[in-house]
């Protein structure tokens, strides 16, 4: 059972948001802590690299204050000083072994080295002090020359050293910081394809799935609006497009049996009015053979007349109840010229009238021949009904972009203002002949409409009319209409 739109839109957002979601996630959890993690490292780094600077500095100004020392004879202030650099020295070297220094045999071995130098340098200058009080200055210069100088010159070798490891292993730490971010970028980089291919892939099958049968609906929708009845949406499912599918083809199914049951009405109907008119017809010939008076040839002659209206009226009224069905025309390639030549041939025997050509460009159109055969000659008809023998009626046309005019102009009796707006009506009644009644125009617009067109007509009282035929120069062939 397929799941409903909303559903599927559901779970297709989700697919694309969750796995983007989860990369983000990884990148704002991972990225952080790395960051956070060298930062600290750089911090402590420094640290101990600061504390080893201030450890040089210490060791060389205690080497010159026990220098001051011998030179001022042994004041106190400058073994004081002496005492105080050693003490801070010794403060530092425990402050550097508190904040992490490196954990390297060789790193080790140095601060062991540094310590011991630091107790030398002090021991010396214990030596110096004694030597000093007991007044023996010459020697007190030759310890600190040799004692002191050595043990400072050790201390500060060691100081390098430790300096230089710290930088190695730094460098080296670095390095695997480097290699953990390129792995991490790595991963967040595979994660956010991963997420947009498996969230791209679901995202396209739930829009394929949805689009696919709108597609297939719109299609089919299509081809029912040119005509075509048969084709079916056949759509599986339980989701709305679904259901609605099924509402389309259930429409289609009563539209196209309205139409049958139409067809079949309008065959019904034709016999039953056909029928009782030719038997009538029969009858009253078989009158006239019979022979008569002047009256029976007469009122012979006047029903003869009117049955011919009622079977014109029929088939007119059939033509317009089929007008609205989809295979009403048959359209096909049409030469402009050729057309308007036999529609004017077949208007002379109409009626005694001054039949003329207009221009006509040299063009073929798409339309139903026959049909519009039939529109034009109602037109040429209705302008032979409202003009007097030798009177002028032109037809002519004209082509202006993807449309086809065709004129059908007058010198007749023109057309009351009052039906102008009715002219096109069924069974129309103008207030200057209240019995005048006709399907003609209301053909001729049912025609052009089918086509795609429409119909007008202009006209001034006394000075003739003109009607407008005008319709798409490339009509569309419905579908399941085989041309003749």
């Amino acid at each position: 059972m397929r799941a409903s739109i909303v559903t599927r839109l559901v779970v297709g957002f989700a697919a694309v948001l969750l796995p983007v979601t989860a990369s983000a996630v990884l990148a704002l959890v991972t990225v952080p802590r790395l960051v956070e993690a060298v930062t600290h490292f750089q911090q402590q780094a420094l640290r101990r690299l600061g504390v080893l600077e201030d450890a040089r500095l210490l060791i060389t100004d205690a080497v010159r204050q026990d220098h001051a020392y011998i030179l001022s004879n042994g004041q106190d202030l400058y073994d004081e000083a002496f005492e105080a650099r050693v003490e801070e020295l010794d403060r530092l070297l425990e402050v550097y072994g508190a904040i992490g220094s490196s954990a390297t045999d060789r790193a080790a071995a140095e601060q062991r080295r540094l310590r011991e130098a630091v107790r030398r340098l002090s021991a010396a200058h214990d030596h110096v002090e004694e030597l000093i009080v007991q007044g023996r200055l010459p020697e007190a210069r030759q310890v600190s020359a040799r004692d002191a100088q050595e043990a400072a010159r050790t201390a500060l070798s060691a100081v390098s050293r430790l300096v230089q490891d710290e930088r190695e292993q730094t460098g080296r730490i670095l390095e695997r910081i480097a290699a953990d971010a390129r792995r991490v970028h790595r991963l967040i980089l595979l994660a956010a394809a991963a997420a947009v291919l498996v969230g791209g892939l679901v995202a396209a099958s739930v829009i394929r799935s949805i689009t696919g049968p709108v597609r297939r609906l719109v299609e089919v929708t299509r081809r029912v609006d040119r005509g075509n009845l048969r084709p079916r949406a056949g759509l599986t499912g339980s989701d709305e497009i679904a259901e609605l599918g099924r509402s389309f083809d259930r429409m289609i199914d009563r539209l196209q049996a309205a139409f049958a049951e139409q067809e079949r009405f309008l065959t019904d109907i034709s016999h039953e009015l056909r029928t009782p008119i030719t038997v009538v017809r029969g009858h009253l010939e078989l009158l006239r053979r019979s022979g008569g008076g002047e009256q029976v040839e007469r009122a012979v002659r006047l029903g003869l007349d009117e049955l011919t209206r009622m079977t014109r009226l029929v088939d007119d009224l059939l033509l317009l109840a089929r007008a609205a069905r989809p295979d009403f025309l048959a359209v096909r390639p049409v030469h402009l010229p050729d057309l308007v030549d036999q529609v004017l041939q077949k208007a002379r025997a109409l009626a005694d009238r001054s039949w003329q050509r207009g221009p006509v460009p040299d063009v073929t159109v798409t339309a139903d021949p026959d049909r519009l055969t039939q529109a034009l000659l109602n037109l040429l008809r209705n302008a032979a009904q409202h003009t007097q023998p030798g009177q002028r009626i032109t037809l002519s046309a004209s082509v202006a972009g993807e449309w086809v005019t065709l004129a059908v102009a007058d010198e007749g009796e023109g057309i009351p203002p009052d039906l102008l707006p009715r002219l096109f009506e069924r069974f129309r009644r103008g207030a200057d002949r209240p019995d005048r009644t006709g399907l003609g125009l209301s053909i001729v617009r049912a025609i052009a409409r089918a086509h795609g067109g429409d119909v007008t007509a202009h006209s001034t009282p006394g000075a003739g009319s003109t009607f407008t035929l005008r319709l798409p120069r490339l009509a569309s062939v419905p579908p399941g209409v085989t041309p003749p």
